[in-house]
Parts: C-alpha cells; structure tokens; sequence
C-alpha cells in the first residue's frame, strides 16, 4: 500500500489525475485535515487542483511504521498520523482498523449516506428518489415480491 499511495512522492502530493489522487496519502490527508472527510467531489478534475488542499499535501511525509509493519505485516488498514502544530504540539491518531473494514463495519446510516452522497453527486437520482431507493432496499428481505418494488421504483 505504501508504494502505491506515497511514491513518487511528488505525484502523491500534486495530483496529476483523478487516479494519482485516488492513490495519494499526502492528497487524501489534506482533504480530511481541511474538509473533516474525503468526498466524492475532492475526485474530480476541479477538486484536485485546489490550492489550500495541495498546500497542506505538501506538508503530508508518508512513511512506513516498522511497529505495525512488524505486527500487521502488510495489511493495508493500519495507520498512524502525527500532526505537528505550529506552537510544536504534536496530535496522534491511531487506527487499526478504519471504517469499512470487516473488523469495523459501517453501520446502516453510514451506508445510506454514502449511498445518497452518491445518487446526489451522479445528477441522475434526485435526493428524494434516492432516499426513497435507500428506504426500499432496507426493506428488501421483508418483501415476498421484488418485482413490485422494481416496477413501483421505475415509474417514479
């Protein structure tokens, strides 16, 4: 995971494409230390050119922690970010296992909000009939008759 997300470094820090972002530590940290999470909208042609995030990319120094190394082998889940402050403080966070992960599973509502993030996004869902898709397959293993929900979803 390191040699694909942190090298060539000046890559992984100034995007050249969406898939050089896709692939960035230093890009998608900045993202999250500037927006509070990574969206859909930071991987696209406008979002990777933003200044303010490439600023702090540059700033973001990848490097291999030999303790997880040594006991997580290479996984790619497990991740240590230091920040150093300006005033010399350094923060620390430590996740073993992120979001997603089977270890650390997203709960319902994570699910629907990344699932409308994406409707809204795609411009081919409205946020209403997307909420109303959402709504549908949670019920899914209710219903006796899929092909009802499937026509009533296409004529809305």
């Amino acid at each position: 995971a390191y040699n694909a997300n942190a090298e060539p470094i000046e890559i992984k820090r100034k995007p050249r494409n969406i898939v050089d972002a896709q692939f960035s530590i230093p890009y998608t940290v900045a993202c999250a230390l500037l927006y509070g999470e990574v969206s859909i909208e930071d991987f696209t042609e406008k979002g990777i050119k933003r200044r303010k995030v490439l600023e702090i990319a540059e700033k973001v120094t990848p490097t291999i922690d030999e303790e997880i190394e040594e006991r997580y082998g290479r996984e790619i889940s497990p991740a240590i970010v230091d920040i150093k402050l300006k005033n010399g403080e350094i923060l620390t966070e430590k996740v073993i296992y992120p979001l997603g992960e089977p270890q650390n599973p997203m709960d319902e509502d994570d699910i629907v909000n990344k699932f409308l993030d994406a409707a809204e996004y795609s411009g081919v869902l409205s946020v209403k009939k997307a909420e109303e898709i959402a709504e549908r397959i949670l019920l899914i293993e209710k219903v006796d008759n899929i092909r009802k929900i499937v026509r009533e979803l296409a004529r809305k």
